[in-house]
């Protein structure tokens, strides 16, 4: 069943908002949660309390326009796609509707259902292709400069260890020895870091070999054992018995599953936290669906989670959930969220067979 939008519509004539609502909802197959703005003003307001997924702006908005309000609410990083409605079709306001940004540009006489479904289908699809090639490119910006930094912080590295090398050669003293390894562990453990964060943020090339998902996901589950206990998670294991192979990059998507692994279990409370693991067996493709009972993802930054540097923890860097995009994405493959505040968050991750 597909998701319920959320839909906000900004008219000042209360009869189009009406029969706009009753366009939407002789839709089949999607439901709305359906927001009213009769004024510029109210909209503002409703932009910085609630969470859409769709917006319909009335171009004629008192002293106001639709466009001045698409301006405005780019500023205000609403990043729910517009359809701009209007009374009377005009080639200008249709020019100008389109540098604006709105996802479509429709006249009231002309609305029905039909013509209403297919321009709120083709602007998610539009919206979505627009979000997933902002986020590659966000990716690739993070890792041109996760290699430039690599390499920076690597030279100093170097010198450090070598001369902690040479010193503890030549030292004769067991307390500054102490010292000394202290400062070649944590050294070469920030070598370690940068490793993780290159290859989080440039998962690079391929390296491909069958396996079986059990195998996958038991030794990723292996990797995050000590997390989970640590916090006395509660594991489930809901596998099906057959043992469905698969051409993957072992190493690289053990990363991707931990990284969403870790971030359920870092999300739940110790001790009443489920982890639950399910495998979904269809013949072009496979789904592996990791489930915490955490507080769940609000809605209005599901779309952003993948994003590179944005993380909802607090001392979150917000690399881990786009390198696992950027890894599956490698594979063809591609995750998928459900949550809802309150009632933990669903990953399924979709690699091709």
């Amino acid at each position: 069943m597909a998701q319920t939008l959320a839909v906000l519509i900004v008219d000042d004539d209360e009869d189009d908002f009406f029969l706009t609502s009753e366009y939407l909802n002789r839709i089949t197959g999607q439901d709305f949660t359906i927001s009213w703005a009769p004024s510029y003003d109210q909209a503002l307001q409703l932009f910085s309390t609630q969470h859409f997924d769709l917006c319909f702006f009335d171009y004629l908005l008192g002293f106001r326009t639709g466009l001045d309000l698409v301006a405005v609410a780019r500023e205000l990083d609403l990043r729910a796609p517009i359809i701009l409605l209007t009374g009377k079709g005009d080639t200008q306001v249709d020019v100008q509707a389109i540098r604006s940004g709105v996802a479509d540009y429709l006249e009231k006489h002309e609305l029905d259902s039909k013509k209403l479904e297919r321009s709120i289908r083709y602007t998610l699809e539009r919206s979505k292709a627009a979000e997933e090639l902002m986020r590659a490119e966000k990716l690739a910006a993070t890792g041109r400069f996760m290699r430039t930094l690599g390499h920076e912080i690597r030279n100093p590295l170097t010198n450090i260890d070598l001369a902690v090398g040479q010193l503890l050669l030549e030292n004769k003293d067991p307390e500054l020895a102490d010292y000394l390894e202290i400062i070649e562990r944590n050294s070469k453990r920030i070598g370690l870091l940068v490793t993780e964060l290159l290859q989080t943020s440039n998962p690079g090339q391929l390296t491909l070999q069958a396996v079986t998902i059990h195998e996958v996901l038991e030794q990723t589950l292996e990797m995050a054992a000590d997390r989970i206990a640590l916090k006395n998670i509660k594991l489930v294991r809901a596998y099906q018995p057959e043992q469905e192979i698969i051409q993957v990059d072992l190493e690289k998507l053990k990363i991707a599953l931990l990284n969403i692994i870790i971030n359920g279990v870092e999300i739940m409370e110790a001790g009443q936290g489920e982890l639950t693991i399910r495998v979904l067996n269809f013949p072009q493709q496979v789904g592996i669906v990791i489930r915490d009972n955490g507080p769940g993802i609000p809605r209005e930054v599901q779309n952003r989670i993948f994003e590179p540097y944005f993380s909802n923890k607090v001392n979150g860097v917000g690399l881990g959930l786009a390198g696992a995009l950027s890894i599956v994405q490698l594979h063809g493959g591609n995750i998928e969220v459900q949550s809802s505040e309150g009632q933990g968050a669903t990953f399924t991750v979709w690699l091709k067979r």
